[in-house]
């Protein structure tokens, strides 16, 4: 939305605010407007799928790692040699069926570079850009961003399988007593409930899921994004792009009307922060996301932001920590060789040691990867007067451990052991996604 007076200036729009009455259809994303296109080549013209609007060698890019479930394609060209990788359950996989000839290569990197934003300086060009498809049967929103020299060139895609994730905590991986916890948070008038994790943990689907839930005729709803994973019916959303500055002017506007409940995702500064505090304390309940690798970290990050320690106490009610663990491949898992005194270290009893630890050699079901399915676990820290006290006045992240396990809840590490334990998993896997 431009302000009146910039109306006819050819500035790209700042805030975008998509009504959840709009007509715009699933297919269209709404981006800053990039720069006039350049004309294309004559000799080497875009090929366009008819049905996704994209050139058909990036048909085929996506459509081969959405087949094999990637959530990553990278495309390389330097001088003559082109390489293609994709991330598959977090492993790199080179080896891959499908071939790009140089000139297809340069077909999808001159269509993200002409439809994309883009800007360049120093003789390197950027672009990004989003588009949602139709691939093996799903809806995925693909983000790409681009950078390139004459010599060089380098695309990342990130897809994201668009998934609308029904409110079932339990199902998710929660624990009974976590899950109860959780819908405690829900039930709330007003607070700030803080969810952490990184990218690839699914935050946003969990986020969104407990959003729908209190989407009603009676309450004003915004959302406050860095960017647009999904539509969200019943829901005002505006997004950043990326762009911090604009993140917190965002916050600002949404709170100006006095929303019921608002997400703000993701808050990366302090100032972030204490605006979401200090409108929780004005009745408002917010549903805040954060990057940290669990539900200490996150409490740590905000208190060595600078953050006053009466807002934490005032309006936090809890944290909740998700992690994505990947689970053994059940075609090639085997023993794995594993040092007791490691095991020892893991704080795992003897008592509760198996006879032997398993880890996925890596085979062609799995891609070479070790892992065939993928799994979501959790840490819930509920913010009460026992944890405000101790938490205030020692606010390091084995404090924060600590008391979650005297009340009784799980942490990350302690859940990952359990199903390493149970040969769901590997120790090497249990140390990589949990601290």
């Amino acid at each position: 939305v431009r302000e009146p007076e910039d109306a006819d200036d050819d500035t790209p729009p700042l805030l975008t605010v998509i009504h959840p009455e709009s007509e715009t259809p699933r297919s269209v994303i709404s981006l800053p407007a990039p720069a006039a296109a350049a004309p294309r080549s004559p000799e080497k013209p875009i090929v366009v799928d008819e049905i996704s609007g994209c050139p058909l060698p990036m048909r085929k890019l996506l459509s081969e790692a959405a087949a094999n479930r990637a959530r990553e394609i990278l495309l390389e060209r330097d001088g003559s040699r082109l390489r293609l990788r994709q991330r598959i359950r977090g492993v790199l996989v080179t080896d891959l069926q499908l071939k790009l000839s140089s000139d297809e290569a340069g077909e999808v990197f001159r269509y993200v570079a002409e439809n994309g934003d883009a800007q360049s300086e120093g003789g390197v060009r950027w672009a990004e850009m989003q588009i949602e498809a139709s691939l093996q049967g799903e809806s995925h929103g693909c983000r790409f961003a681009l950078s390139e020299t004459k010599a060089f060139a380098m695309l990342t895609v990130r897809l994201t399988p668009i998934r609308e994730r029904v409110f079932d905590p339990v199902a998710w991986g929660m624990g009974p007593l976590q899950a109860r916890t959780l819908e405690s948070f829900l039930s709330r008038r007003q607070g700030v409930i803080l969810f952490c994790g990184f990218e690839g943990d699914d935050l946003a689907g969990t986020t969104h899921a407990c959003l729908r839930q209190l989407v009603t005729p009676e309450r004003h709803v915004i959302a406050v994004q860095g960017r647009r994973d999904e539509r969200l019916p019943g829901v005002e959303q505006l997004v950043s792009f990326g762009d911090r500055d604009l993140f917190s002017k965002h916050l600002n506007v949404a709170f100006r009307h006095g929303p019921d409940v608002v997400l703000a995702n993701p808050l990366e500064r302090r100032d972030h922060f204490e605006t979401c505090l200090n409108e929780a304390l004005q009745g408002r309940l917010v549903l805040a996301g954060s990057h940290a690798a669990d539900a200490a970290d996150a409490i740590v990050q905000v208190f060595t932001m600078g953050v006053e320690p009466y807002l934490v106490g005032s309006s936090l009610l809890g944290v909740v920590a998700q992690r994505t663990l990947r689970l053994n491949c059940q075609r090639c898992q085997d023993k794995d060789t594993v040092d007791r005194e490691h095991v020892k270290d893991l704080g795992i009893p003897v008592a509760m040691q198996p006879a032997s630890f398993f880890r996925g050699r890596g085979c062609e079901a799995c891609l070479g990867t070790g892992f065939d399915r993928e799994t979501s676990i959790f840490e819930v820290l509920e913010f009460n007067e026992e944890a405000r006290a101790r938490i205030q006045g020692d606010a390091r992240a084995e404090n924060v451990r600590a008391l979650l396990r005297a009340n009784g809840m799980m942490t990350l590490r302690q859940i990952a052991v359990h199903k390493a334990i149970n040969g769901q998993t590997s120790l090497a896997e249990v140390l990589r996604a949990t601290a």
